[in-house]
C-alpha cells in the first residue's frame, strides 16, 4: 500500500474540505455582504484559536526531525507577531479580546489540539497514552494552515477595501509557499510510518475539516 501524503488526505476528505475552503462566509467577505458584528465574532473567535495554535506548534517542534525545525521556528515567530497584530485590530473594531467568551465551535477545535499534544482528553487528562506521533502532528498542522491558505487565497482580488488586509495576509502566495514545505513535511513524514498512523492521520484531517466548517458558520451564531 502506498504511503499517504497530503494529497490523498485531502481527497479523503471529500466534499468536507470543498466546504471548508469555499463557504458561504468566505463569499460573503468577498462581496461585502457580511456584517460588522458576523465578522467581529469570527475575528475574536480565530484569535483565541490562535493563543491555542500557537501551545500545538510548539509541542509539534518539540517532536519534529531537525530537518523541519527551521520551517516550525519560522511559523512559530510569524504567529507571535499575529497575535499582536489581533489585537491591534480588536482595538480598531473596538472588541474585547480577553473577556469573550469561547464558543462551541473555536473550543472543539482547540480541544482537538490539545488531544494532539497530550491525548485523549487535552491537558487535563490524568493516565493518558500521550499525544499524537509527529507525523500526525505533522498532517494536521499542515491541514489546518493549507484550508486556511486555501480559503482566503480565493478572495484575492475579490474583495472591497475593508477586508483586503485579512485576505492579503492570509491569501498571499508567499503563505502558500510556506503551506507547500508544510506539505513535503508531513509527507516525509507520513512515509516512515504504517497505515495506523496514516489512518489517524486520515481522521484527523476530516475532523480538521469539519472543524473549519463549524468554525466559519459560527460567525452566525450557529
Amino acid at each position: 500500500m502506498a504511503p499517504a501524503t497530503t494529497k490523498s488526505l485531502i481527497e479523503g476528505c471529500g466534499e468536507a474540505w470543498k466546504q471548508a475552503t469555499l463557504h458561504p462566509f468566505l463569499d460573503a467577505v468577498a462581496d461585502g455582504s457580511i456584517k460588522p458584528e458576523q465578522f467581529n465574532t469570527w475575528l475574536v473567535q480565530d484569535y483565541h484559536f490562535v493563543r491555542a495554535f500557537v501551545r500545538f506548534t510548539a509541542t509539534t517542534m518539540a517532536s519534529a526531525p531537525d530537518a523541519h525545525m527551521a520551517t516550525l521556528l519560522g511559523g512559530m515567530a510569524v504567529l507571535q507577531g499575529e497575535l499582536a497584530w489581533f489585537r491591534e485590530k480588536a482595538a480598531q473594531r473596538g472588541l474585547d479580546l480577553d473577556g469573550a467568551e469561547l464558543q462551541p465551535a473555536c473550543r472543539a477545535y482547540r480541544d482537538l489540539m490539545a488531544e494532539l499534544q497530550y491525548g485523549p482528553g487535552g491537558a487535563a487528562a490524568t493516565g493518558g497514552s500521550g499525544g499524537a506521533p509527529y507525523a500526525v502532528k505533522a498532517a494536521a498542522f499542515w491541514a489546518i494552515e493549507a484550508c486556511y491558505n486555501t480559503a482566503w487565497g480565493g478572495l484575492l482580488g475579490r474583495t472591497g477595501p475593508e477586508y483586503s488586509e485579512y485576505v492579503s495576509r492570509w491569501g498571499s502566495p508567499e503563505f502558500g509557499q510556506y503551506v507547500e514545505v508544510l506539505a513535503a513535511q508531513a509527507d516525509a513524514a507520513l512515509a516512515q510510518e504504517g497505515p495506523e498512523v496514516a489512518a489517524s492521520a486520515a481522521e484527523v484531517v476530516k475532523r480538521i475539516a469539519d472543524l473549519e466548517v463549524r468554525f466559519w458558520g459560527m460567525a452566525y451564531g450557529g
